[in-house]
């Protein structure tokens, strides 16, 4: 019973390791990498980018092509057709 319990002991010591050293590593990198991207300056910028972008947009006669505009209006009209077909 004894060597049972050392050899548990150690395999469950070798799994926390290795999880440590490969898995708890890349979710590391990863947060980091989140928290990089998700900056205050960063969200600022992008949240005035957008703005200027929309102000942009309102002050040109057309804002979408005819081609762009026939594409979603066939999405809104499918999707028209769909929900009314699940009442």
């Amino acid at each position: 019973m004894k060597i049972f319990i050392y050899k548990t002991v150690i395999v469950s010591v070798f799994i926390v390791v290795v999880f440590k050293l490969t898995i708890s590593n890349l979710v590391t990198s990863y947060e980091k990498k989140v928290y990089e991207n998700f900056n205050k300056e960063k969200i600022e910028f992008v949240k005035n980018k957008l703005r200027s972008e929309i102000k942009d947009a309102l002050a040109k006669n057309r804002i979408l092509s005819k081609e762009d505009a026939l594409l979603i209006k066939k999405v809104f009209d499918k999707i028209r057709i769909e929900i009314n077909q699940s009442n």
